[in-house]
């Protein structure tokens, strides 16, 4: 609800998807972490191309899964690969052409250097052929940096997302962008080392209505116990991350408050992002749309939900 309040600000421009290239497996978050915190040549080689692959290409795929109907050319405009690139390439030493054995080679060229290897040893083919089968094996690899300064990957990072994020938004004129990945919160300390000028706004509600709102998803367990485990293990995790952050780019708003004074509190988000206050709500906020659950959940259900939920206090 407030997500879309904010996108209909006229100086916030705000993503109409979840964007993910940051946290999600081969993003961001596991690129940094291998040039800098965990590096070796073969690890910083295969980050670097799985990020390559998750922006350029599988985020740009809507036809295929995990990331359907994504269109990151719609969202970011279609001059994001320049972007991207830019910034790739500021992480490498170069690239030569080569045989890696982690790479993934077409068939075609993988058999023609191991035939031009064997027949070469059997002195079956001259030298001079040989060679010409083996260099078809060769693709370009890439030089990947190790960043010893943790620091300085980071600066280079978070311009690079400024850049992409910002682009969209200073063709429409907007003063800022706004992005909604969920589990963003479960690495906001990141977040705030990549963008230390950013703000988090992070809306939470009663957990017993977190967990019963995954039992009816397909992409969370039916079982509404072991639901409130993974419900549980969140915002455990979420206590860890928060204690990091720096309370001065921390919002943290009840939903069941924020339906019940919908205006106030967003002017509080827009008086704390340095954005202009509103005299009244684009759209409505319905206090039903928070605590339906309560209303759908059985005797039974409720006791377990208190049970595994009772040493949350938020």
């Amino acid at each position: 609800m407030l997500y879309r309040l904010l996108r209909a600000h006229p100086d916030v421009h705000a993503f109409q998807r979840e964007m993910r290239f940051i946290v999600d497996p081969g993003g961001l978050f596991d690129l940094v972490s291998c040039l800098a915190d965990s590096f070796s040549t073969a690890r910083a080689r295969e980050a670097w191309r799985s990020f390559r692959q998750l922006v350029l290409h599988t985020l740009d795929s809507p036809d295929k899964p995990p990331y359907a109907d994504f269109r990151f050319a719609e969202l970011l405009g279609v001059d994001y690969p320049r972007i991207v690139d830019g910034y790739l390439a500021r992480l490498l030493w170069g690239t030569y052409q080569g045989h890696d054995v982690q790479t993934d080679t077409p068939l075609a060229r993988h058999l023609a250097g191991r035939l031009g290897r064997g027949l070469g040893r059997r002195k079956l083919i001259s030298t001079g052929m040989r060679n010409w089968l083996v260099e078809k094996q060769n693709t370009e690899q890439q030089v990947v940096r190790y960043f010893a300064d943790r620091e300085e990957l980071m600066n280079l990072t978070g311009r690079f997302v400024d850049e992409l994020l910002n682009a969209p938004a200073a063709r429409q004129g907007k003063k800022t962008w706004c992005e909604k990945t969920p589990h963003n919160l479960l690495f906001a300390d990141f977040l705030q080392e990549l963008v230390p000028e950013s703000l988090f706004i992070h809306v939470f509600r009663d957990p017993r209505g977190v967990a019963q709102s995954f039992a009816r998803q397909t992409w969370s367990s039916a079982d509404l116990r072991m639901a409130c485990r993974t419900v549980r293990d969140l915002y455990e995790r979420w206590f860890v991350v928060r204690a990091r952050l720096d309370p001065a780019r921390l919002i943290e708003i009840r939903l069941e408050d924020f339906a019940e004074q919908a205006l106030e509190q967003f002017n509080v988000v827009l008086g704390r992002a340095g954005l202009s206050p509103l005299a009244e709500l684009p759209e409505p906020v319905s206090l039903g749309k928070v605590d339906y659950w309560q209303h759908s959940v059985s005797a039974e259900a409720l006791g377990i939900m208190n049970e595994e939920l009772s040493l949350i206090h938020i």
